[in-house]
């Protein structure tokens, strides 16, 4: 058995990922949120890349994270429907745990889900020891809810990116 975690939210809990089953629902959330990501944004500039929809890429790339041997990644589950997911990359040797992917389906935004997912990856790192704790995310108008839950745990800006491109 699994173990599950209660994130204090109704029914709402926590297991780990598994990418056979899980991989489907996690790219329909990540289709349904990451309109504001970079594959949005370079089709939003561009057209498709490679004849697909940025939902394809930015999908992937998360699904490959989330399969990397060195990533954590759970799935917020209420009533056998995923609503949301996390993960997170310990760093022994430098003690820094630093926050990964994470999302909520839109119909279940607005109940704190994503910042009980966040008090979980925070406690994970607690309880490994670690000293530091990061997370990347982007300046844009659209990623202003992310940085609002990262604020709400204390993480403040160290410095600014900027994401460029161009066609070839």
């Amino acid at each position: 058995m699994e173990p599950l975690f209660e994130l204090g939210i109704g029914q709402v809990m926590l297991r780990p990922y598994d990418a056979r089953n899980d991989a489907h629902s996690i790219a329909r959330i990540v289709g349904q949120i990451w309109h504001g990501g970079g594959d949005a944004l370079m089709e939003g500039r561009f057209g498709l890349i490679a004849d697909k929809p940025w939902g394809h890429w930015q999908s992937q790339s998360i699904l490959n994270y989330l399969a990397a041997p060195d990533c954590r990644a759970f799935v917020a589950v209420e009533s056998n429907e995923m609503v949301g997911f996390c993960s997170y990359v310990l760093d022994i040797q430098r003690r820094l745990g630093t926050v990964g992917y994470n999302g909520v389906s839109p119909e279940h935004q607005g109940r704190r889900i994503g910042s009980a997912m966040i008090s979980f990856v925070m406690d994970q790192f607690h309880k490994a020891g670690m000293e530091y704790a990061a997370v990347l995310v982007a300046t844009n108008p659209q990623h202003a809810p992310a940085r609002r839950v990262y604020e709400n745990h204390g993480f403040e800006p160290l410095m600014g990116l900027d994401y460029r491109v161009r066609k070839l």
